[in-house]
């Protein structure tokens, strides 16, 4: 679409002004036309650079939130019952929610507040283990602390689902492209096919920088979306246990 109405601006423009016309105006709009791009390339490298580190960032993050789970069953497994069997059921319990419930929310910016829940029901089964095995063993200690980094995760995970890039840059952004467009309707260019194919060829270029910039900002929905893929095997892993 953006490419077909770029090139419908163009022959507007190529009907409405001669070939001598556009050279004439060259040396001054060359300059001009040379500083813009310049700018609105460094604000395109600027932005894809922060959406794709946030991206990656999100994506470790949820590596590591998925890891706790694990070391958390892991740990488990030394603790006295009923305590141990208790937080082995609800760290399954919370990877199942995330997986089959919460993930699903994630794209509109929401949660499972399930999973809250169970977060909650973790630090008082925790509270409530055997407080001579609490004070004496290296996996207690361990395990809290792995919980408070689980709960943070999970609060970074879905802080992820509802950063976006700013309406403000994005109207910049599109608008930027458009006039980058634009700048080359009014060089004069004896061939009409060469002309053609570079406006298109430009157009496309700004098009897929700007899909690209939309994609790694959703990074819950986009055609490169993070998966359960970290629980999924962490699920996997402990029902082997």
């Amino acid at each position: 679409m953006s490419v077909l109405l770029s090139t419908l601006g163009l022959k507007f423009v190529r009907k409405r002004y001669t070939e001598d016309y556009l050279k004439d105006n060259h040396e001054v709009g060359g300059f001009f036309f040379n500083a813009f791009g310049l700018l609105y390339a460094v604000l395109i490298a600027f932005v894809v650079f922060v959406t794709w580190t946030e991206f990656d960032s999100s994506t470790r993050d949820i590596e590591m939130e998925a890891t706790q789970t694990y070391l958390l069953y892991f740990n488990a497994q030394e603790f006295p019952e009923p305590s141990g069997t208790e937080i082995k059921n609800a760290v399954k319990e919370y990877i199942d929610i995330v997986v089959n419930a919460e993930w699903q929310k994630l794209p509109a910016g929401e949660f499972d507040f399930r999973a809250t829940k169970v977060v909650t029901k973790l630090f008082d089964l925790y509270a409530k283990v055997d407080k001579q095995f609490a004070l004496n063993s290296k996996f207690y200690e361990e395990s809290i602390d792995r919980l408070n980094q689980l709960s943070e995760l999970r609060r970074l995970r879905i802080l992820a689902a509802t950063n976006n890039v700013p309406i403000i840059i994005w109207i910049v952004l599109i608008i930027g492209g458009v006039v980058s467009v634009g700048f080359t309707y009014f060089f004069g260019m004896k061939n009409a096919a060469v002309h053609y194919t570079l406006v298109g060829t430009l157009c496309s270029v700004n098009a897929l920088l700007l899909f690209l910039i939309y994609d790694l900002d959703h990074p819950f929905s986009g055609s490169d979306k993070i998966t359960t893929h970290a629980f999924d095997v962490v699920m996997q892993v402990i029902n082997g246990l």
